[in-house]
C-alpha cells in the first residue's frame, strides 16, 4: 500500500465543513428551542455541580469533549444556556475524556470520528430530504445533521493531520519533558482530537519508544492543544461565545501548570503507593484521570468567581447600531434633536427594506430614492433575515435611550415635542417591522405556491408593495406643505385600502370557482389582513416625522379659506 500524503485541501475541507456546521447547529438549536428544550438545558446546567456533571456524562458517552465544547457555543449562541453553566459543562467534560483513556487502556479502541459522524447526517440528512412541514421532527432532523457534520469536519481535519503524525520522529527528545510537553499540545491542536494525542502517548510508553516520564507530559500537554478547537469554534460568534473558550483556554492552562508542577507527587503516587510500576499502561490511565480530577475540583469550588473573572477578561463589545446619535452629547439639544430625525430616516430606509426583502423585492425598484448611506444599506443586506429584525431591535433601543437622555435635560416645550413625535414615529415603524416579520411563513407559503392563480394574486401584492413603498420613500424627502403632505398620505391609504379589498375579492371568487384549495386561503387571508396595516403604520410613523398635527393643520386650512373667503 503506498504511503499517503499530506492533503492540504483536506485539511481546507475539513475547516470549512467544521465552521459551517457550527453556523448550522446553532441555527438548528434556535429552532429546536422550544419551552421543553429549554427548561431541560437549564435545568441540567443550573449550579455548580450539575453542569459538570453533565458535561462528564456527556463527554464520556459520546467520546469526544471538542463536540460537547462546541454544543455548548451553539446553545450559549442561541440563549439557552448562562456563561456560569457553560463554564461548568466544559470543565465536566475534560473529566469525561479520561474515560477514553480507560477503554484504550483496557481494550485498545481508537474511535472513528467520521464512522460515528454518517449516522447523523443519514437520519438527519433523510428526515430534512423527506420532511417538508417545518415541525419538531424536521428541525430536529437539522440538528442531527448539522452535529454530524461537525464531526466528519474534525474527521477530515483528523485525518489530513494524521499523516504528519506519524512522520514525527520524538525519541531524540530523550529527558526534556517540556518538549514532550509541547508535542502533546501540537499532536492535539493538529489532530483536533485529545484522545488520538493520548493514544499515541498510551502505544509510545507500550512499544517503548518513550519512557514513562515522556509519556506523561505528553497526556499532560493534549489537554492544552484541544483549546484550539473551542477557538475556532468561538471566532464568528459574539461575546459570550469568547468567554466561553477564554475559561477553556485558563482552565486547561492552570490545569496543565499544576499537574506539570505535581508530576513528582503523581509519580511517586501512581508507581510507588499503587504500584503500577509494573503496568505503565493502566498508571498512565491513572495519572491522565488524577490531574483531570484534581483540575475539576479545583475549578467546581471557584466556578462563581471564575466566571466573573473570565467576564472581565473578555469584555463586553459594545456594537453601536445607529450613525448619527453616536457622534453627539444629548446635552445639546438642537444638535442632539437634528441627530436624532436623521437617525429616523436612517431606520425608515431599513425598515422599508426589511419588508421589501420579506415580499421578494429589491432596492433596484428604486424605492428608496432618499437613502442617501449605501454602505449601510449593503451592510444590511448581507444579514441574514432574523440578524436585520435583531439588528433593527437594538437600533431602536439605541434610538429611545438617546431621546430620553434629551428629554432628561431642561429643554423647551417645543423641543420635546418634537422628540416626542419622533419617538411615536420610531414605535410605528418598529410596529410595521414586527407585523411583517410575523407574516413571514404565510407569505413565504404563498410565495413558494405551484398554483398559478396563487402566484398571479403574489405578484399583484408585491406591485403593490413596489407601488406603496415607493411614494413613502418620497414623502420623506418632500417639501410639500404640511396640508398637502397629509392629503398626499390620505391619498396612499385610500390606494392601499382599495387595491387592498379588489384581492380580498378576487380571493373570495377564487375560492368560490375552487381555482384555489381552501387550505391555501388560510395563508392568503391573513397576509391581507394585515396588509394594509403594514402601510398604516408607516403612513403614521411619516406623520409623527414629519410633526403633521392633523386637528391643527385641518383647523389652519379652515381659517385660510374662511378669511380668503371673507376678503
Amino acid at each position: 500500500m503506498a504511503q499517503e500524503e499530506f492533503s492540504i485541501w483536506l485539511l481546507v475541507a475539513g475547516l470549512g465543513v467544521f465552521l459551517y456546521s457550527m453556523y448550522l447547529l446553532e441555527v438548528s438549536v434556535k429552532e429546536l428551542g422550544g419551552n421543553y428544550l429549554r427548561n431541560f438545558i437549564k435545568k441540567y446546567t443550573e449550579g455548580t455541580f450539575k453542569p459538570i456533571a453533565t458535561g462528564t456524562v456527556v463527554t464520556a458517552l459520546l467520546q469526544s469533549s471538542s463536540a460537547v465544547s462546541l454544543m455548548v457555543l451553539a446553545f450559549a449562541g442561541a440563549g439557552l444556556i448562562s456563561l456560569t453553566g457553560a463554564i461548568g459543562v466544559i470543565i465536566g467534560s475534560n473529566l469525561g475524556t479520561t474515560v477514553t483513556s480507560w477503554i484504550i487502556a483496557g481494550v485498545g479502541f481508537k474511535l472513528n470520528i467520521e464512522a460515528v459522524s454518517l449516522p447523523f447526517i443519514g437520519l438527519g440528512g433523510l428526515g430534512l430530504a423527506f420532511i417538508k412541514r417545518k415541525n419538531a421532527t424536521r428541525k430536529l432532523s437539522g440538528l442531527l445533521f448539522a452535529f454530524g457534520l461537525l464531526l466528519l469536519g474534525l474527521g477530515f481535519m483528523k485525518e489530513a493531520t494524521d499523516v504528519l503524525a506519524e512522520d514525527i520522529d520524538i525519541t531524540h527528545l530523550g529527558d526534556y519533558n517540556l518538549a514532550f510537553l509541547a508535542v502533546g499540545i501540537l499532536l492535539a491542536a493538529l489532530m483536533q482530537s485529545s484522545s488520538a494525542a493520548v493514544l499515541i502517548a498510551f502505544s509510545g510508553i507500550y512499544s517503548g519508544i518513550f519512557d514513562w516520564s515522556g509519556a506523561t507530559h505528553i497526556v499532560i500537554g493534549t489537554a492544552l492543544g484541544t483549546t484550539i478547537t473551542v477557538f475556532l469554534g468561538s471566532l464568528s460568534g459574539g461575546t459570550l461565545q469568547k468567554r466561553i473558550a477564554a475559561s477553556h483556554f485558563f482552565f486547561n492552562l492552570i490545569t496543565v501548570t499544576l499537574a506539570v508542577v505535581l508530576v513528582p507527587l503523581y509519580d511517586y503516587l501512581i508507581l510507588i503507593v499503587l504500584g503500577y510500576e509494573e503496568d505503565l499502561i493502566i498508571g498512565l490511565a491513572i495519572f491522565h484521570t488524577l490531574f483531570k480530577l484534581v483540575g475539576v475540583i479545583l475549578f467546581s469550588v471557584f466556578l462563581g468567581p471564575y466566571t466573573r473573572f473570565i467576564s472581565k477578561v473578555v469584555k463586553e463589545r459594545k456594537v453601536v447600531h445607529t450613525r448619527y446619535i453616536s457622534k453627539i452629547t444629548s446635552e445639546v439639544p438642537e444638535a442632539g434633536i437634528k441627530a436624532l430625525k436623521n437617525e429616523l430616516v436612517m431606520f425608515q430606509n431599513m425598515s422599508l427594506y426589511f419588508v421589501l426583502k420579506i415580499f421578494n423585492l429589491s432596492v433596484s425598484h428604486g424605492v428608496l430614492p432618499g437613502f442617501t448611506h449605501r454602505h449601510r444599506l449593503e451592510e444590511f443586506k448581507r444579514m441574514e433575515e432574523t440578524d436585520r429584525y435583531e439588528y433593527l431591535k437594538d437600533l431602536q433601543a439605541e434610538v429611545y435611550s438617546f431621546a430620553f437622555t434629551i428629554r432628561s435635560h431642561e429643554i423647551k416645550a417645543e423641543e420635546d415635542r418634537e422628540v416626542r413625535f419622533q419617538l411615536q414615529a420610531l414605535r410605528n415603524f418598529m410596529m410595521s417591522v414586527k407585523k411583517t416579520k410575523d407574516l413571514t411563513t404565510d407569505i413565504r407559503k404563498i410565495q413558494q405556491s405551484p398554483n398559478d392563480s396563487i402566484r398571479d394574486l403574489h405578484f399583484e401584492m408585491q406591485k403593490l408593495v413596489s407601488f406603496v413603498a415607493r411614494d413613502l420613500g418620497a414623502l420623506v424627502d418632500s417639501e410639500l406643505e404640511k396640508s398637502e403632505l397629509l392629503q398626499r398620505i390620505l391619498n396612499i391609504d385610500q390606494f392601499a385600502d382599495r387595491s387592498t379589498n379588489k384581492m380580498l375579492d378576487k380571493i373570495n371568487k377564487l375560492v368560490d370557482d375552487r381555482a384555489i384549495p381552501l387550505r391555501e386561503q388560510s395563508s392568503l387571508l391573513a397576509v391581507l389582513n394585515e396588509f394594509h396595516q403594514i402601510f398604516i403604520f408607516f403612513l403614521e410613523a411619516i406623520k409623527n416625522m414629519k410633526e403633521l398635527d392633523e386637528e391643527k393643520i385641518v383647523q389652519t386650512a379652515s381659517k385660510t379659506i374662511e378669511e380668503s373667503t371673507g376678503s
